[in-house]
């Protein structure tokens, strides 16, 4: 077992007696996160994240912003997802131990990560949110509205079950029920469950500098 302190130091520990082995490595920064596949291990730290192989050697390292608090590995360590505390998530293809970028996307403070064990998926869980990935666009596919911070996301073995956890409430979701977003329809979709078009107000709370317009037609 492998845990990581509030000193932000890795330690390795007998799991069939419950006592320490020794620290893990000697590094200047501090380790924020932590994440192991079959054959490799990563630590997140501020703007990167190491990673080892079997035997504990650093055999790569990612340079990338942040401070990485949560890592995760798909089921056969092919995919990682790092995110950080301003909400940027990215996902990276592990190919023979080198590690390529496919996207990023960003949401709200990130407190939850967790790969589907059986499917392409990607779990995030935020504040009010769990938002589903496909990690191989890096696109968000659905959402699961929530109460609170969601700080903790998990699969079940098969796939098809996801729990979260947030405030009090532990909650399971048949992923099978969960509506997907079709990203060619966003904006039927998004005004069908409109009453009214955005203010101009609204419209530059959300979309910034971009020209306002009135998106749906059959509404006020």
């Amino acid at each position: 077992l492998i845990t990581i302190g509030a000193a932000g130091i890795p330690e390795t520990w007998d799991v069939s007696t419950g006592s320490k082995i020794g620290t893990l490595g000697n590094y200047d920064a501090e380790i924020t996160s932590i994440a192991t596949a079959p054959d490799i291990m990563t630590l997140g730290m501020l703007d990167k994240v190491v990673i080892l192989n079997a035997d504990n050697e650093q055999i790569a390292e990612i340079d990338s912003p942040g401070d990485h608090k949560l890592l995760a590995f798909n089921a056969d360590g092919s995919l990682l997802a790092s995110s950080n505390s301003a909400g940027n998530i990215e996902v990276w293809k592990n190919e023979s131990g080198v590690f390529r970028l496919v996207d990023s996307i960003r949401k709200e403070a990130v407190y939850s990560l967790a790969f589907n064990p059986v499917e392409d998926q990607l779990a995030v869980g935020t504040i009010n949110n769990v938002f589903l990935i496909d990690p191989s666009t890096v696109k968000e596919t659905s959402r699961i509205l929530h109460a609170g911070a969601v700080t903790g996301v998990s699969y079940s073995a098969d796939g098809r079950t996801l729990g979260t956890s947030s405030l009090k409430a532990v909650q399971f979701w048949d992923l099978a029920q969960i509506q997907r977003i079709d990203s060619s329809n966003l904006v039927q979709a998004g005004c069908a469950r409109l009453t009214a078009n955005f203010t101009e107000a609204q419209w530059s709370n959300l979309f910034g500098g971009e020209q306002y317009r009135k998106l749906c037609s059959n509404l006020p």
